[in-house]
């Protein structure tokens, strides 16, 4: 008879356990543990691999964008792109001149598919078939 009681105790504790568990750290964590998220100045743009183990990062720091080169073992500091480093790359993409474009749109997905609506896609697939 004691072993049922103590697996009936087992049955509804650890339950019990694991929901107050879940809801603590689901609820008042979130609500008492400082915001890992808030104020991020810092992103990772584009990352392009060099090899397995060496990498090519461009950083926004704030406005700033740097070029880093980052192995196992180091990062390296390459250049500093500037703050008119996206709209440059972009003005690239789309063959304008960033200056002549409103910030608004310069910065929004439907200005930017607007921009290479005249382009057209050069881009031949296999067999060059289009």
């Amino acid at each position: 008879m004691e072993l049922y009681k103590a697996y009936l105790r087992l049955l509804v504790a650890f339950p019990l356990v694991i929901l107050l568990a879940y809801f603590g750290l689901r609820f008042l964590l979130s609500r008492f543990a400082p915001d890992w998220s808030a104020g991020k100045k810092i992103r990772v743009v584009e990352k392009t691999a060099l090899h397995p183990r060496a990498f090519l990062y461009v950083v926004q720091v704030g406005e700033n964008y740097f070029l880093l080169a980052a192995t196992q073992t180091s990062v390296t500091f390459i250049k500093d792109l500037g703050r008119a480093w996206a709209d440059d790359s972009l003005a690239m993409e789309t063959g304008d001149d960033p200056r002549s474009v409103e910030p608004s749109i310069r910065r929004s997905f439907a200005g930017l598919l607007e921009r290479l609506k005249g382009k057209g896609n050069h881009w031949k697939g296999p067999g060059d078939q289009g």
